[in-house]
């Protein structure tokens, strides 16, 4: 039998075949995170991975037709970092961003804008709910630091029809709102 207890050898040549495949593609994957695109790669339509270095940002993962399109990371000079999914040079699909002043958004995209459920995490508060083209839009719960919250309606990113207000206290108050203006509170 070649696999006996004295056939060392052929269990390391056994090993040995097992292994190069394994070898050979974690390192085509990892030089093809490295590999510089151009702006005439870009031009020309390239399809792969790989990192893009611009003056303003940068940008390591997946181009299809030459554009930012799949899995990614784009990150500015000044310091926001976006980490997700990409379409036609978009964010488009999930997708978290955090910004250099310390805001972060979670949640869907749609060509470069908040578009489906997310969540946006400030120094004082949280927003959790709908957004249309980068507005609030849609049901949403604000809940802020000093202890208010509010659970309602929202239309182009201001509170707009029927929603609740919780005090810090307790105190829970039924608003109607109107292009953000309190209508009415009961």
């Amino acid at each position: 039998m070649p696999f006996t207890k004295g056939n060392n050898t052929m269990k390391k040549l056994l090993i040995i075949l097992l292994s190069v495949p394994l070898l050979f593609s974690c390192e085509n994957k990892k030089n093809s995170l490295d590999k510089e695109i151009t702006v005439e790669m870009r031009n020309d339509g390239y399809s792969g991975v790989g990192t893009w270095s611009h003056p303003l940002e940068d940008y390591v993962g997946e181009f299809k037709d030459g554009m930012r399109h799949g899995q990614g990371t784009w990150t500015t000079k000044r310091g926001d970092k976006y980490v997700g999914e990409f379409k036609d040079d978009k964010f488009h699909g999930q997708g978290t961003i955090i910004y250099s002043n310390g805001i972060k958004y979670v949640g869907e995209w749609k060509d470069n804008f908040k578009d489906g459920k997310g969540t946006v995490t400030y120094s004082y508060g949280n927003f959790v709910g709908e957004f249309k083209d980068g507005k609030r839009n849609g049901q949403g719960a604000w809940t802020g630091d000093d202890g208010y919250c509010f659970n309602g309606q929202y239309k182009d990113g201001k509170k707009h029809g029927q929603g609740t207000r919780t005090h810090p206290d307790g105190t829970i108050k039924k608003e109607f709102w109107e292009n953000g203006e309190l209508i009415k509170s009961e």
